[in-house]
């Protein structure tokens, strides 16, 4: 299958990453509809929040309830193409449920402006710091130290292991995570050695993938996820400490699957 879409990442100094998504032809009305279902499963439940009017500016000192302007305002140091990307009135900011996280808000910030599409999660602080967190998972444990997040609770783990995977992904690859084999996107046409391999990794690993699963111990909670990443069925062990650290170890269980490697 021809992409659908090209992801280049800029890497700016410290902790920022400037991730832009393009966007390739499709041939068939079918690739249309993966787009769409690949962005859906990408982003989080709940619709974006209202683009301000066309042409309306970002005020050098945003109030606190002006998201946009205080993101941008908090990105413009550290990441001017990420603040412009804000700035931008096609871009929609769409928060991310975060319950646990006090004092920070976390935004799936995503611009569909032909020909480059582009998309990445940010922290913003009541207090105006921004952090951006695609591809950058010490950003996350960054925010979390300072938020002084608790987690309290395995429903709170696997929440917090949950968006941690979502918001650091760095789409060089599509990436998504799975509660279990009848989440992964098989390509619609297999050839009979393709059919032959999804069989494989549905017959052994069809009771292995589960939702995820978040054990206690003594310096924070372990959290056992599933994702597919590229062509590649992965275990996730998200680590959460005491401290707000997060650490994730993976391992490739099953590669070469025959489904979509980008998106």
């Amino acid at each position: 299958m021809r992409e659908l879409w090209k992801l280049h990442r800029r890497r700016p100094r410290s902790t920022s990453v400037f991730t832009p998504i393009r966007l390739a032809s499709a041939p068939t009305a079918l690739g249309a509809v993966i787009l769409i279902a690949a962005l859906a499963a990408c982003s989080p439940a709940q619709g974006p929040t209202s683009p301000p009017t066309p042409g309306s500016s970002v005020s050098s000192t945003p109030d606190a309830g002006d998201v946009r302007g205080r993101l941008a305002a908090g990105l413009r140091d550290t990441s001017p193409a990420n603040a412009s990307l804000v700035e931008n009135a096609k871009t929609t900011l769409t928060p991310v449920p975060a319950t646990w996280l006090p004092g920070w808000q976390i935004l799936d910030v995503v611009n569909l402006t032909p020909p480059h599409p582009r998309r990445l999660y940010a922290g913003l602080s009541d207090d105006g710091r921004a952090l951006v967190l695609t591809g950058q998972p010490d950003n996350f444990s960054t925010m979390l130290t300072e938020a002084g997040v608790s987690v309290v609770s395995a429903t709170v783990a696997t929440d917090v292991a949950g968006v941690f995977l979502d918001a650091t992904r760095d789409f060089v690859t599509l990436s998504y995570r799975v509660d279990g084999v009848d989440d992964i996107r098989w390509r619609p046409k297999l050839t009979a050695e393709q059919e032959k391999a999804r069989d494989q990794v549905v017959s052994t690993y069809g009771d292995e993938v589960s939702p995820a699963k978040a054990v206690q111990a003594a310096s924070g909670w372990t959290v056992t996820t599933w994702s597919v990443t590229g062509t590649d069925l992965v275990r996730h062990q998200v680590s959460l400490g005491a401290d707000g650290t997060v650490g994730d170890k993976t391992e490739v269980v099953a590669s070469d699957l025959p489904v979509p490697a980008s998106l």
